[in-house]
């Protein structure tokens, strides 16, 4: 009890509310659009850029009115993002009310009880290599609340469920095996045989997954020794008691077809993502599928699954708005035209860095521009035909290129406050920004650092 209070009487920084965050944001990108000068590449119909066709175009600065009017749009834009956290948080809520989540986290636990690091390990790899193949961090969002019961009961907390899900997902993403957001693009930009130089890239894949097993293995070994270390400690106490207090439930038939129906609707996901391009309207689909055919089975009539899937809304608001609003950041700087400036002078610095250290320039300034272009395809599109040119001219392969944008965009991604993703991630948790960051921030210095070594290995070999 003494400690709690002096837990409570400490005075600690905390940042404003997630909103407030996002707002100050565009604001700054508003009051960046009165001096930055605006500039604008030419585009191929499929929004490619044109190397060498930067020019200075007339000033849009932004005032704090239209700043305002961002927020909409950038909801209008990430409409099917915000959708979709919605839709699964209704569709967990009618699974969860049949109680065939409780049954199957008990069975889990207990099973797991001895082997708990050995799931954390195993559960990072998995997601690292679906991520690896089909680069869609946005599944995380479906991990996640099939996670968290599962690192509650094995006595860890929200924080280890979601670094299982996002460090597993930007292992793979960032690795990129074949990942078609952000490797077959770029190397169709740079006229390279598509998914070529995968050997290389699986052990990047290995190093990197291994690291966040051992980042988040620590952590949960620390949270299971001392649980108040947590920092989603009192938001989970509420939480446990639901898992602890769960009445003995029988693993009924019907319970029984419920998680054939889950696990069904899970490998349609895989394999509809994997072979048909599927992306989050579909993934939609098959959830509001599954939660109607699991309600039906567990004896819910249309009414009342209609209910519980609008209770289950109420949960996910704050994820689904942050995910929307994080979009007019990136919105203010294209209304403005100086996001291509910003492109521009990106790629000036590097072309001016020694040769010697052209490829850890390129992955620092991708990391940099990866703040203001969340999408790794629209980064892609913006930046690599203009990075290509400048490896040529310092000697670098177009392989080490792609490498170093791999690794400069995809970690950031679940750090960065202008992901729209994360938000919804870390709000499915119930974790403070700020304190996901401190929590988060060492691992990623650990993965660019990793990340700058294999991007010289690669450039000392002439990998291509």
């Amino acid at each position: 009890m003494y400690k709690t209070n002096k837990k409570k009487n400490k005075k600690n920084f905390s940042l404003p509310h997630v909103f407030a965050i996002l707002v100050i944001l565009a604001l700054l990108a508003a009051a960046a659009s009165w001096f930055v000068p605006a500039g604008e590449y030419e585009r191929l119909p499929d929004d490619t850029v044109v190397p060498d066709s930067y020019q200075t175009v007339e000033s849009q600065p932004i005032n704090i009115f239209e700043v305002f009017t961002a927020i909409p749009e950038g909801l209008e834009t990430a409409a099917m993002m915000v959708f979709t956290v919605f839709i699964i948080g209704g569709s967990f809520a009618v699974i969860k009310d049949t109680k065939v989540i409780d049954v199957l986290v008990n069975k889990m636990s207990n099973k797991l009880a001895n082997r708990k690091y050995i799931f954390i390990a195993t559960i990072i790899s998995i997601i690292s290599l679906i991520s690896a193949f089909i680069g869609l961090l946005e599944l995380s969002l479906v991990y996640i609340p099939i996670l968290i019961p599962i690192c509650l009961a094995l006595r860890f907390d929200s924080v280890t469920a979601a670094a299982i899900a996002l460090t597993g997902s930007a292992a793979g993403f960032t690795a990129a095996l074949t990942n078609p957001f952000t490797l077959a693009i770029s190397q169709e930009i740079g006229g390279l045989e598509l998914y070529s130089g995968i050997g290389f890239r699986s052990i990047t894949l290995i190093i990197m997954t291994l690291i966040a097993i051992i980042f988040v293995t620590l952590y949960a070994r620390k949270i299971e020794k001392e649980p108040e270390k947590s920092i989603t400690y009192e938001i989970d106490q509420k939480k446990i008691k639901n898992v602890d207090n769960v009445e003995t439930t029988k693993f009924t038939l019907r319970l029984k077809f419920v998680t054939l129906i889950a696990i069904l609707g899970f490998i349609t996901l895989i394999i509809g993502i994997l072979q048909f391009d599927w992306y989050l309207k579909e993934i939609d689909a098959i959830f509001i599928i599954t939660a109607v055919l699991s309600g039906i089975v567990a004896g819910f009539n249309i009414n009342v699954i209609c209910e519980k899937f609008i209770k289950g809304l109420q949960d996910f608001v704050l994820a689904a708005f942050a995910a929307g609003i994080a979009r007019a950041v990136p919105g203010v700087l294209e209304d403005a035209n100086i996001l291509d400036t910003v492109v521009f002078g990106i790629s000036q610095i590097v072309q001016s860095l020694p040769s010697s250290i052209t490829a850890v320039g390129m992955l620092i300034s991708q990391a940099a521009l990866n703040f203001l272009i969340p999408a790794g395809s629209g980064q892609a599109l913006a930046s690599m035909p203009i990075m290509f040119p400048l490896a040529d001219i310092t000697g670098l392969t177009r392989q080490v290129a792609i490498l170093a944008f791999q690794f400069g965009d995809g970690f950031s991604n679940i750090i960065y406050p202008t992901s729209g993703f994360l938000w919804a991630c870390i709000g499915m948790a119930g974790i403070p920004y700020e304190k996901w960051v401190k929590f988060l921030f060492p691992l990623i210095i650990i993965w660019y650092v990793v990340g700058a070594i294999f991007v010289i290995i690669a450039q000392s070999i002439g990998w291509s």
